[in-house]
């Protein structure tokens, strides 16, 4: 699309694609991370061109878009190895990571064990910070036990009735291996790593995001040492699709200060 380029390399024996402007610059690479379900082309038409100077990268994450399927035993840290070792054959070692939603755990992560290679990070409604709801922590840990059961043609409407009280139609919408992935990765909190995050942070929000809330948001700032929160009106959990102007404007100037 436009100026970028798909490619593709092999991490680990798995086929991953990528999308990238080959800009030389000396500025960090703003390396693009799309959330669950979805996959590099629901960034493209927003930033393809958005960034002049600056050398981008778009991934297909394992199991998305036009990447392969990583086996099920894969959580957040496991992609994060993933995107680092694509970022190390690309010989990138200076990163400003954008991270929607589980793309934004991702970014977390990578920051946590991986500081001298991520220069900042913007994170929009990133994923990361789990409810310990007793509600929640019960019907999940029950639709988990009883999965096989739930395989009786009876009582699949049961099973989605649940799922959905729990906020993952994701789950139901992957397949057998990417739904174990789902179980694992809806499982991981990274509150406590979000103290080691040294990088200046920018994190945007749409107070009407339903998946990932503004609260989490404001626990991201209150957790991560230099992080500002941006937060949108009227606007989702795809805030750089309801408010593509104002993103881009808040993007361009952080980016400035790096």
């Amino acid at each position: 699309m436009g100026n970028l380029f798909e490619k593709k390399l092999i991490i680990g024996g798995i086929l991953i694609t990528y999308w990238t402007s080959q800009t030389g610059s000396k500025k960090p690479t703003l390396v693009f991370l799309h959330g669950w379900g979805s996959s590099s082309a629901i960034w493209m038409p927003v930033f393809t061109h958005a960034f002049p100077g600056f050398h981008t990268v778009f991934i297909d994450l394992p199991g998305f878009g036009k990447s392969e399927q990583p086996n099920a035993g894969w959580g957040v840290g496991e992609y994060a190895s993933c995107v680092l070792n694509v970022l190390t054959k690309l010989d990138i070692d200076s990163v400003v990571c954008v991270g929607h939603s589980f793309g934004g755990s991702i970014a977390l992560k990578i920051a946590s064990i991986a500081p001298k290679t991520i220069r900042a990070l913007i994170l929009i409604s990133s994923a990361g910070v789990r409810p310990s709801s007793l509600k929640k922590t019960i019907i999940q840990t029950v639709a988990h036990s009883m999965s096989p059961i739930f395989r009786v043609s009876f009582l699949r409407g049961l099973r989605q009735q649940m799922y959905s009280l729990l906020g993952s139609q994701d789950y139901l919408d992957a397949t057998p291996a990417m739904r174990n992935i789902y179980a694992r990765v809806v499982n991981e909190d990274l509150t406590p790593i979000l103290p080691e995050i040294r990088q200046k942070s920018l994190l945007l929000w749409g107070d009407r995001d339903q998946e990932t809330p503004l609260s989490d948001g404001t626990l991201l700032q209150k957790k991560i040492q230099h992080a500002r929160l941006v937060v949108y009106k009227n606007s989702g959990h795809f805030s750089f699709l309801d408010q593509k102007e104002k993103i881009l404007q808040d993007m361009q100037k952080f980016l400035e200060d790096i």
